[in-house]
């Protein structure tokens, strides 16, 4: 006997979710290599500067770190944006199987009150907080972290703004490094 169309509605439905989860826990994870190999080379740079002040090292030799640091941070850009676009990639995919498994199971219960995984950020705060009072609405949520017109952090974001982060930070040093070592060599100086 072959599956039913509702029930290969629902393993699909089961499997987007997987893939969203699973998604998230690889965005994790580079997100965490990413920013600990960052981390790494701050005091690698830093034991090499000393270095460097004790004429054991060439002056040089410091590039290295800054350079490694723009190519790491370059990558953890890259992947972090790849991660944000499949994550919207897949709850679009959930979305979409949603609608299609309630339009078949229940046609009369209306999609826009089911708050799935698969649904937009917003759209799950307007389902699932009750409405709020005025007075409540007016004194601002303790718990928010998110800046409304300003920037706005969240899981999907956060792993390509640090890095960007880092890679202005390496791209400063690095240009002060060449400044540095430039005019060390001119005759005369330091």
């Amino acid at each position: 006997m072959s599956p039913s169309l509702n029930d290969l509605l629902i393993e699909d439905f089961r499997q987007q979710q997987s893939n969203l989860q699973n998604q998230y826990q690889r965005m994790h994870n580079r997100i965490q290599l990413i920013m600990g190999l960052n981390t790494a080379l701050l005091p690698a740079f830093g034991a090499t500067a000393a270095a460097v002040g004790g004429s054991n090292v060439q002056a040089a030799w410091l590039i290295a770190f800054p350079i490694a640091g723009i190519l790491l941070s370059a990558l953890g850009y890259a992947t972090g944006r790849a991660d944000r676009q499949l994550v919207g990639l897949y709850r679009r995919q959930i979305s979409r199987t949603a609608k299609e498994l309630l339009d078949l199971t229940t046609p009369s219960k209306p999609y826009a009150e089911w708050a799935h995984a698969g649904r937009d950020t917003d759209d799950l705060r307007r389902l699932v907080e009750p409405a709020r009072s005025s007075e409540a609405e007016r004194q601002p949520r303790q718990s928010a972290w998110r800046a409304r017109a300003t920037l706005r952090l969240s899981v999907t974001r956060l792993p390509y703004l640090l890095a960007f982060v880092f890679l202005c930070a390496w791209l400063i040093v690095l240009i002060a490094l060449v400044v540095v070592v430039a005019a060390s060599r001119l005759p005369g100086t330091f």
